[in-house]
C-alpha cells in the first residue's frame, strides 16, 4: 500500500513540501496539492479558473486522462478554483516516476480544454499574486492578502476571547438545538415516521446558534453543546412517544406529552420496553454520528483557528510566475524562462526558502 510516509518523501527532489497529511508544489506553473484518501488512492488538486457550474468539464477529463492513466484514475472533480483528481499510486513502478506520469498527464490535459494555470489571487481575486500558499487547496495568493487573513483570524480569536459569553452562547445553543430538534419532530407529524439519522443535525444547529450567539469560543463551548443536544435529542424523543398516544388513543398532543412526562417510569404497560430502550439508544447514537462527522467544526475553537491559519502560513512559497513583478500583469512562463523568473523571485523574496523548479519531469532548479 502506497502511504504518505512513502509518496510524500519520494516528491521532496521535485520541489514538493509536505506538512501534516498534505503535500504541496508547483508542476508546469501549476499550484498542485496531494491529500490521502483511502487505499493508496490520493487527490491530487490543480488550481485553475474554471466555470464550476459546468458539469461536463470533470466528465470529459476523466474520459481522456482514463486512456492514457488507465483504472488508477477514478474520479475527477472541478471545485472552480481547482480540478481535483483521485488516482491510485501502486507499488509497481517507482512512486517519482507514477506521479512524474499523472502530473504530466493531468497538466497537459487541462491545457488541452484552455485552463492555465491560476493567475489571480484566491483570496481578493486580484492579479499578480506573488506567492503560493494552502488556501483550501494550494494556491496563487497575495503574501499580503494571505497575511491580513491571517491577523483576522487572529483579532476575532482576541475579540472572542474578551467579549464572548458563556451565557449568550447558551441561548444560543438552546434556540439552534430546538430549531435542530424540530426537523425530525415535523417529518414525524408530516409522515408519521421518525427518521433517526436527522438526530445528526440537533449538534450542529446547536453549534451554529451557539457560535451565531456570540458564545466564548473555548473547550467549555464543546460541552455546552454536547450536553444541550442530549437535553433535545430526550425531547425530541419525548415528542415520539407522545405522539404514538396521540396517533394510537387519539388523544390531543399536549395531554399525550403531559401523560408520557407523568407516567414516564410506567411507559411499560404501554409499550414494548425493549423497543423504546431500542429507538432512544438509536437517537443517542445518531446524536452522536453527527458530533463525530461535525467535529471539526465543533472543536473549532479561537486558538485551533489561529493555530490552523499559523500553519496554513508555514505553507507561503513565492510564485515562480509572477514573483518577479509586483506592479503589472504577468504571462505565465514555461520552460527554460522559468529560471530566469526565479532568479528574480529570490531577489524579490530573498527570505524565503528556494523551490527546485522541475520542467519536463527534470530538474532546472539547483
Amino acid at each position: 500500500m502506497v502511504t504518505v510516509q512513502s509518496l510524500y518523501p519520494a516528491l521532496a527532489p521535485y520541489g514538493f513540501e509536505s506538512t501534516a497529511n498534505i503535500c504541496y508544489g508547483s508542476w508546469r506553473n501549476y499550484a498542485v496539492s496531494i491529500l490521502p484518501a483511502q487505499y493508496s488512492i490520493f487527490q491530487l488538486s490543480f488550481a485553475v479558473r474554471a466555470d464550476k457550474q459546468d458539469k461536463t468539464l470533470a466528465k470529459s477529463l476523466r474520459n481522456e486522462l482514463r486512456q492514457q492513466l488507465g483504472k488508477g484514475l477514478s474520479t475527477v472533480l472541478n471545485q472552480g478554483s481547482a480540478i481535483q483528481f483521485a488516482y491510485r499510486f501502486d507499488n509497481k513502478s517507482p512512486q517519482e516516476q507514477q506521479f512524474v506520469r499523472v502530473a504530466d498527464a493531468i497538466a497537459a490535459a487541462l491545457s488541452a480544454h484552455g485552463l492555465s494555470p491560476a493567475c489571480t489571487c484566491a483570496i481578493c481575486g486580484g492579479g499578480t499574486p506573488e506567492s503560493l500558499c494552502m488556501v483550501n487547496t494550494y494556491q496563487p495568493v497575495h503574501g499580503a492578502c494571505m497575511h491580513q487573513k491571517v491577523e483576522t483570524v487572529r483579532e476575532q480569536a482576541e475579540d472572542n476571547k474578551e467579549n464572548g459569553s458563556y451565557l449568550t452562547g447558551l441561548v444560543g445553543a438552546l434556540l439552534g438545538g430546538l430549531v435542530g430538534s424540530l426537523i425530525p419532530i415535523l417529518v414525524l407529524i408530516g409522515t408519521n415516521t421518525i427518521s433517526a439519522f436527522l438526530y445528526a443535525l440537533i449538534p450542529l444547529a446547536a453549534m451554529f446558534g451557539y457560535r451565531k450567539f456570540k458564545g466564548k469560543s473555548d473547550k467549555i463551548s464543546i460541552v455546552i453543546v454536547v450536553l444541550i443536544s442530549i437535553l433535545f435529542v430526550a425531547f425530541t424523543d419525548l415528542i415520539y412517544v407522545a405522539y404514538q398516544f396521540k396517533e394510537h388513543l387519539g388523544w390531543s398532543l399536549g395531554n399525550s406529552i403531559s401523560f408520557v412526562i407523568r407516567y414516564f417510569g410506567e411507559l411499560d404497560n404501554w409499550f414494548d420496553t425493549g423497543v423504546l430502550t431500542s429507538d432512544i439508544l438509536k437517537s443517542l447514537l445518531f446524536m452522536g454520528l453527527g458530533i463525530v462527522v461535525s467535529w471539526g467544526y465543533l472543536t473549532k475553537t479561537g486558538t485551533a483557528e489561529v493555530k490552523a491559519a499559523t500553519t496554513l502560513m508555514g505553507t507561503l512559497r513565492p510564485n515562480p510566475m509572477f514573483a518577479q513583478d509586483y506592479s503589472q500583469e504577468a504571462e505565465p512562463v514555461y520552460g527554460q524562462e522559468a529560471e530566469s523568473v526565479y532568479s528574480q523571485a529570490e531577489e524579490a523574496a530573498p527570505s524565503r526558502p528556494r523551490q527546485t523548479l522541475y520542467w519536463n519531469g527534470q530538474n532546472k532548479g539547483e
